[in-house]
């Protein structure tokens, strides 16, 4: 399981398109329909996620500027779609090709901490089958 994992992450940095299907296929408006949904509040249906990024921090602007762990994802990731989590340290950010959603949880574990439990806590996310990565 952690060598799929690290094989997977592997293909991503390097730009590969990865097709990571794990039952029934994904619906094209379920980001649509996870936006429509309050930041921590009830989500009728929550965004099917199969992998997790976690990054530590940003120096900026999360484009544009002195790169930090974030912006290279941002910029190479096919990122297309912004979640609010005003609970959060960052906004989230989710590529619904691969399912992939990123997050910046800030340094230190006084910030990591309680970012990744509002994100485990979020209902508009089904993290029940999603590989988790920390950058």
């Amino acid at each position: 399981m952690r060598s799929f994992a690290l094989l997977l992450v592997s293909l991503l940095l390097v730009g590969c398109t990865v097709d990571v299907t794990f039952g029934e296929d994904a619906r094209e408006d379920a980001p649509i329909a996870a936006l429509a949904c309050t930041p921590g509040g009830p989500c009728d249906e929550p965004l099917d996620v199969r992998m997790v990024l976690l990054t530590m921090f940003e120096i900026g602007a999360d484009t544009g500027d002195r790169p930090g762990e974030f912006q290279l994802w941002a910029e190479r990731a096919n990122l297309t779609v912004r979640f609010p989590f005003p609970q959060g340290h960052h906004d989230l950010f989710y590529d619904p090709e691969r399912k992939l959603l990123v997050m910046v949880t800030g340094i230190g574990t006084l910030k990591s901490g309680p970012n990744v439990m509002a994100l485990g806590l979020d209902p508009r996310f089904d993290l029940s089958k999603a590989y988790w990565l920390v950058a």
